[in-house]
């Protein structure tokens, strides 16, 4: 017997068969390279989520920097916002609307004009995405906060001349600035002097610094009860969610700015806010005016009448449907 009878004998070529297997590796590579891909993709998201969820990170960044955008923006309300992540970044989405002189009953949450703004930070915890210049109808009042041009004799005036143009019955939004700052304590004084107890009075943000001016254009700080939906401090009022004591406004402002860290600086730099004037409103704890929305014309005209203040400044003003 020779060597190639000892050989088996080689198959005829068969091209379907070698079609399907040719097609069956290139199956099973794939799905091999699907699924390491998908088991790498997993364990990437998850090492993201763990550094981007580590500690109170996710809960940090809405009290912060949440807070810090309506305190930049007291011209603007906000009642809804939302936290999601990637593999490189978190971002807080904050529906917010500039405020309106009608006032839409507390079971609308979907405002008509709300606006969807987003901060985004990335893993090391810096803001890249940041919002700040927003403007509204009341941001050239707002600018004016502290300015004290002339006496107060003359900014009652120009008040007047504004008002005695304008139904009485129309709403506004106003800005109501104090001849000098009040204490918590001379806030709740002049409130009750002005509302009393007749029930709930309209939904007022404190205004704690001055605006600034020139190259340091910057808006006043603003603070109210309502920022409780990212400071998580429970609503002092239970009727209405909302809080109108000054002294109760100071001290949850002292409270978180008292959580700022000095390495907060550079993100609070993004939404136009200055670590060393938050600082310095904590420690003065004075109230300089409020905003306020939803009074009618006359009764912000009244509020003249009241030495302690400065000026009432006009933002918009609209006819009450309801």
């Amino acid at each position: 017997m020779t060597a190639d009878e000892d050989l088996p004998p080689i198959p005829a070529f068969d091209p379907r068969m070698t079609r399907r297997a040719v097609r069956r590796g290139l199956l099973r590579t794939a799905s091999r390279t699907i699924a390491l891909l998908l088991a790498g993709f997993l364990i990437l998201n998850g090492v993201s989520a763990l550094i981007q969820f580590r500690g109170d990170r996710d809960d940090r960044m809405q009290r912060v920097l949440g807070t810090a955008f309506l305190v930049a923006h007291p011209d603007y309300s906000s009642g809804l916002s939302s936290l999601d992540s990637d593999l490189t970044s978190m971002t807080l989405t904050i529906e917010a609307e500039p405020r309106e002189p009608r006032q839409l009953p507390s079971e609308v949450t979907r405002r008509p004009g709300a606006v969807s703004f987003e901060i985004t930070q990335n893993l090391l915890g810096h803001v890249t995405e940041g919002v700040y210049g927003l403007q509204s109808k009341l941001t050239e009042a707002l600018g004016q906060t502290g300015e004290h041009a002339g006496s107060q004799q003359e900014a009652h005036g120009r008040a007047e001349g504004v008002f005695g143009r304008l139904p009485k019955s129309l709403l506004g939004t106003a800005v109501v600035e104090f001849e000098r700052p009040l204490t918590g304590e001379e806030f709740e004084k002049f409130y009750q002097e002005h509302y009393g107890d007749e029930g709930p009075g309209p939904d007022l943000t404190f205004l704690l610094s001055p605006a600034g001016s020139g190259s340091t254009f910057r808006m006043p700080l603003g603070w109210s009860s309502s920022f409780s939906v990212f400071f998580h401090e429970p609503a002092p009022d239970r009727e209405t969610g909302l809080s109108t004591s000054g002294a109760e406004a100071v001290k949850s402002f002292q409270n978180w700015v008292g959580q700022l860290r000095d390495h907060d600086a550079a993100n609070l730099k993004e939404l136009g806010l200055s670590l060393d004037n938050l600082r310095k409103a904590s420690s003065d704890g004075r109230i300089y005016g409020y905003v306020t929305a939803g009074e009618s014309v006359d009764a912000l005209r009244k509020t003249l009448d009241d030495p302690k203040v400065r000026t009432v400044r006009l933002g918009d003003v609209a006819f009450d449907l309801t």
